[in-house]
């Protein structure tokens, strides 16, 4: 679950971060539109853990958060990533997983199921 925000300074999206948000934006629901958007202007915080989990800054982000999709490793069982967003804006992609230590980078998004979040 969503920690406290890193103090790291905010950096780009790696290639495979920003692959991993636009698979993860491959969901169909009210505002999607707004939020493939804002996966353009976003810059991202390293999650504290070690992780390869990010938060994700977008202008003007206020608070309110909701759970928009889930995406299973299809050849990891129990490993995933989560994400949320607040108010209408992208907040944070979070790996979830079976182990303590989650790995280097998120996965290719070919090795993702992706569904809306219930």
């Amino acid at each position: 679950m969503i920690g406290a925000m890193s103090s790291g300074d905010a950096r780009s999206l790696t290639a495979r971060e920003f692959a991993v948000l636009r698979a993860m934006l491959d969901v169909q629901t009210a505002g999607i539109e707004e939020l493939r958007a804002q996966a353009h202007v976003v810059t991202a915080r390293d999650f504290p853990d070690g992780r390869p989990s990010i938060y994700l800054d977008v202008p003007g982000r206020p608070g309110g958060m909701a759970h928009l999709s889930n995406a299973e490793v299809v050849d990891r069982p129990g490993d995933g990533i989560a994400l949320w967003t607040a108010s209408g804006r992208l907040y944070a992609l979070e790996w979830f997983g079976r182990e303590d230590v989650g790995p280097a980078e998120f996965p290719e998004p070919s090795r993702l199921r992706v569904v809306l979040a219930e």
